[in-house]
């Protein structure tokens, strides 16, 4: 949400009405013109100065007020209002001075200490600028602004409740200020309290109905309160009143795509781009909205352009470097990551996502540094300790992981895959009932969690619950039907239970969504044998030895299968290859001995 800052220069018009004119003789000679004195030059163009600042004319009004403190040195309005020139250039240091020099000679000058104030908070001093505020306040107890800026200084901190307290008393003194209501909405909605943001956006709106911004505040509130299309309709207020207003663009587009109309919100993101094709805030949402529709190198495309118009832009360059995580580029990736850490060295979204590409390569001990950086700059980051328990029972940690996960779910009790790895550490251990607990528990806080349903079932398998493990497989194909782990799991329980015609449907659809699945080709052929299918079951395992040839037990059963189609000598052969990649198979051995035997061949 943008937090947008009403701080206005007050322009002091001293205007002097007194007209300063010679006395005439009309019994004397016509005289020279007597020359006026150093007070009546210093009002002359201290006076001039002003009409030229009306004009917005900066460097003449400058000029004269430089003319009327030459002539007057200690001109409070002068410096003052040549103060309020160097403010409008953007020469906040210079205007301080000037404001200083005001306040030396007129130590209760509200103004001065108010644009004072106003200079600090464009150099982002808050507290100095509030400090300044507060002698406005002491000097014009009824000074409206210095209690708005006060309240957008405090706002700025942190400080939302004090912020407020300033508003209302801004409030207190006009109670028609639209600015005062606005800022107190802003806070409001920093607190969590959006129908009361909400409220005090209507009463900006109220005073001021032209309020682009009061309009885009209560879209961002209805935003929070899940109200979509009502948020619509106020940001398309803003565009009604503000035709190229970018920020109600980017926001309509981010609610459209909540309503699951994502073409509209990405023509939206377009606009946003036509009336400011530099705004790097509109590339960085598009990117964003693309990268939900996995069109990663749309996105990418994107967040170049955000960075492009903002090189330091930390956000953009960690959402690009996911992009390419999602692409399998996970070097480009960790660049990425390093550049976001370059331009916010705490980014501990950052490290995690560093950390998640060196998992991916393997690099497990660089990545738990990464992890551990992620942690030090959130310390209640749990996917950090999750993903760091994983990498440490990588690496044969096991107790350490352990306490990992559990960290994870101190620090999110509904951490789903937090509750899934340690369940799947559980499993490993033997220790099945309690991995399925944890198997429960990571499906109460995302019951799609396919990876559960799949890990349970394997439990209940071990258990010997085949109907309950069958149940899990079939609600883990619910959720993903393409899922071929379940296919795979289920097809093997019910290999088990002699229902081999069945299993081969399921391996078929392993095979389907993951053609290289070495195992599942194994154990269709494992099937295809007891139905007396050697043939077909033959070449099956050559596919399984295709996509992983050193499957011993392949080798194995396919000579089994050779054996029963008589073809002795090459059933042993494949029971030699079976060694050759494992040779501690106890079953290889013994079959060539019954093959050896059965056909004749000597020892």
């Amino acid at each position: 949400m943008k937090f947008v800052k009403y701080i206005t220069a007050v322009l002091l018009l001293t205007l002097l009405n007194t007209t300063i004119t010679a006395k005439r003789n009309n019994n004397q000679p016509v005289q020279q013109k007597l020359i006026p004195d150093k007070a009546t030059l210093a009002e002359k163009h201290f006076n001039v100065g002003i009409s030229f600042l009306e004009l917005n004319k900066y460097q003449e009004a400058m000029k004269n007020f430089d003319l009327a403190i030459k002539y007057k040195p200690n001109h409070a309005d002068a410096y003052y209002n040549k103060g309020v020139c160097l403010g409008e250039l953007g020469q906040q240091q210079e205007a301080m001075k000037n404001f200083d020099l005001a306040i030396k000679y007129n130590p209760n000058h509200a103004d001065a200490y108010y644009n004072k104030g106003v200079c600090l908070d464009k150099l982002e001093q808050y507290q100095e600028a509030i400090e300044s505020y507060n002698l406005a306040i002491k000097y014009d107890p009824n000074n409206v602004l210095a209690y708005i800026n006060k309240g957008v200084c405090l706002c700025e901190s942190g400080q939302y409740q004090k912020a407020i307290e300033n508003f209302d008393l801004a409030i207190k003194y006009t109670p028609n200020d639209a600015d005062a209501y606005y800022n107190k909405g802003v806070c409001l909605d920093k607190l969590g309290q959006f129908q009361e943001a909400i409220k005090h956006f209507d009463l900006a709106i109220k005073y001021d109905p032209n309020n682009v911004l009061a309009y885009i505040n209560k879209g961002v509130c209805l935003y929070e309160l899940g109200q979509y299309q009502k948020a619509i309709e106020s940001y398309n207020l803003a565009i009604k009143y503000d035709p190229n207003n970018v920020l109600a663009y980017i926001n309509k587009g981010v609610c459209l795509y909540e309503l699951g109309q994502y073409q509209k919100a990405i023509e939206n993101f377009d606009l946003a781009i036509k009336y400011n094709p530099n705004h790097e805030n509109a590339y960085y949402n598009k990117g964003l909205y693309l990268f939900r529709l996995r069109q990663y190198q749309e996105a990418i495309e994107n967040f170049d352009l955000a960075i492009k118009y903002k090189p330091d832009y930390a956000k953009a360059y960690i959402n690009k470097g996911v992009c390419l995580y999602e692409l399998g580029q996970y070097q480009e990736a960790i660049k990425n990551f390093d550049l976001a850490i370059k331009y916010k060295l705490n980014y501990a979204d950052a490290y995690y996502n560093k950390g998640v590409c060196l998992d991916k390569l393997g690099q497990f001990q660089e990545a738990i540094e990464n992890f551990d950086l992620a942690i030090k700059y959130n310390p209640n980051f749990a996917k950090a300790y999750c993903n760091k328990g994983v990498c440490l029972d990588k690496l044969g940690q096991q107790q350490e992981a352990i306490e990992n996960f559990d960290l994870a779910i101190k620090y999110n009790p509904n951490h789903a895959d937090a509750y899934y790895n340690k369940g799947v550490f559980l499993d490993k251990l033997g220790q099945f009932q309690e991995a399925i607990k944890h198997f429960d528990l990571a499906i109460k806080y995302d019951p799609n969690n396919v990876l559960a349903y799949n890990s349970k079932g394997n439990c209940l398998y071990e258990l010997g619950q085949f109907q309950e493990a069958i149940e899990n497989y079939d609600l883990a194909i619910k959720y993903k039907l393409n899922y071929a782990d379940a296919y795979y799991n289920k097809g093997v329980f019910l290999d088990k239970l002699g229902q081999f015609q069945e299993a081969i449907k399921h391996f078929d659809l392993a095979i389907k969504y993951k053609p290289n699945q070495a195992e599942a080709y194994y154990n269709k052929g494992v099937c295809l044998g007891k139905l007396g299918q050697f043939q077909e079951a033959i070449k099956h395992f050559d596919l399984a030895i295709k996509y992983k040839q050193d499957l011993a037990v392949s080798y194995v059963y396919k000579g089994v299968c050779l054996y029963e189609l008589g073809q002795h000598q090459e059933a042993i052969e494949s029971c030699n290859l079976a060694i050759k990649y494992d040779p501690n198979n106890v079953e290889a051995y013994k079959l060539i001995n019954i093959f050896k035997q059965n056909a004749g061949i000597k020892k």
